[in-house]
């Protein structure tokens, strides 16, 4: 059936033997999500381990060297005052709302121009994959016969 010829409404559609290979079960999705979650959870564990060494690291530093953290305190403070960080942070922030909307658009367009083109392969009957059989005129077709 191409695409100029419909089935009647209300009639079933054929069942497609990749589609029905290749579809997750709700087992299957939960039993992914499952192993999503423990990555993550022991990526999170890793991460929280190292910032709680490096926070003990600067806490003995403190207290090794309290007059030296009070002026990179202060020094920090007075930096971060002249160069009105809050106006800079909101600049970066305005940059990137700015192309928010196009780089948005551009990749609907791609994940359009990807459906439509899967949708051409199905409606001309092939997946793309296949090709079409050798004849004996090509040109790069070989024949070996036993001598």
């Amino acid at each position: 059936m191409n695409h100029t010829q419909l089935p009647p409404y209300g009639t079933q559609r054929e069942p497609d033997p990749v589609w029905e290979e290749n579809a997750m079960t709700a087992w299957d999705r939960e039993n992914q999500a499952d192993r999503h979650v423990s990555k993550m959870e022991t990526a999170l564990r890793g991460a929280e381990s190292r910032l709680r060494a490096a926070c003990g690291k600067w806490k003995e530093e403190i207290r090794e060297h309290p007059g030296k953290s009070i002026f990179l305190a202060a020094a920090g403070g007075y930096v971060c005052h002249r160069l009105h960080a809050r106006s800079l942070l909101f600049s970066g922030f305005k940059i990137l709302t700015a192309f928010t909307p196009p780089t948005l658009l551009a990749l609907g367009l791609c994940k359009v121009a990807e459906i439509c083109k899967v949708r051409d392969a199905e409606w001309s009957g092939s997946a793309g994959n296949e090709t079409a059989p050798a004849t004996a005129d090509d040109p790069t077709l070989i024949v070996v016969t036993d001598a």
